[in-house]
């Protein structure tokens, strides 16, 4: 595994004048912070985005990501208001009645019941998989050509940025260091807006996961494994 240094006299200034793009912070997946894609304040869009940290249109990818998330709670919902209403409906409609002392009718099988049992739930698997094998394909995709290529080290406990093509490498403060500035807090990734951003995640030290959490996407990083996946920052 190739461990690039540092340029000497590289500052964080020259890769804002090199990329000139909207800002990420990047948070731990341990965290449970949702940092820079925090939930919006509007009930509108909250609601539109099923209470996701996120928007409609911060990358190419979050649009898709969300339209799986609300079509897999309304499934939820359609079950469960499907299974309630069967419970109560028995409840009722085969209640014992004033006076009824004999059992009702003992069968051994139900072949309509049973094959309705056993469809029902295929269906809704397969509904469910094929949209997200959909979902999961179009974010994987990395067979376009990338605009930005940008190398991500995590480490103890930071995260290291490279920027490839600007020959800018970006080294994250870790936590632990007390006598880090206010803009060291969060490693800060700097993006430029309607390119594609390769992303090559590497670690260090660390088992980890790389997350932006407005991008509705992380990725584990191991030591001596390379993960990556392109996105496309549209904010």
């Amino acid at each position: 595994m190739r461990t690039p240094t540092a340029p000497p006299g590289r500052r964080r200034a020259t890769c804002v004048a090199a990329l000139a793009a909207g800002v990420a912070a990047v948070s731990s997946a341990c965290a449970g912070d949702f940092g820079a894609g925090g939930v919006t304040d509007r009930p509108g869009e909250t609601i539109a985005t099923g209470y996701m940290p996120s928007e409609p249109g911060i990358t190419d990818h979050t649009a898709r990501i969300i339209d799986l998330w609300n079509g897999s709670w309304i499934a939820a919902i359609f079950v469960i208001a499907l299974i309630w209403g069967l419970v109560i409906w028995s409840v009722v409609a085969y209640r014992r009645r004033k006076g009824d002392n004999a059992l009702p009718v003992q069968l051994r099988y139900h072949v309509p019941l049973e094959l309705m049992y056993t469809i029902i739930p295929v269906l809704i698997v397969g509904v469910l998989y094929f949209y997200t094998v959909g979902t999961t394909a179009a974010i994987e995709d990395e067979t376009g050509e990338a605009d930005v290529n940008i190398e991500v080290y995590g480490k103890q406990w930071s995260w290291d940025f490279n920027y490839l093509d600007e020959d800018v490498y970006d080294v994250g403060v870790p936590a632990w260091q007390e006598d880090r500035t206010s803009e060291q807090r969060l490693p800060t990734l700097y993006l430029p807006v309607d390119q594609t951003v390769q992303f090559d995640l590497r670690s260090r030290d660390v088992q980890h996961s790389f997350w932006i959490p407005a991008f509705l996407y992380k990725l584990d990083v191991y030591p001596g494994v390379t993960n990556s996946f392109q996105v496309t920052p549209q904010r």
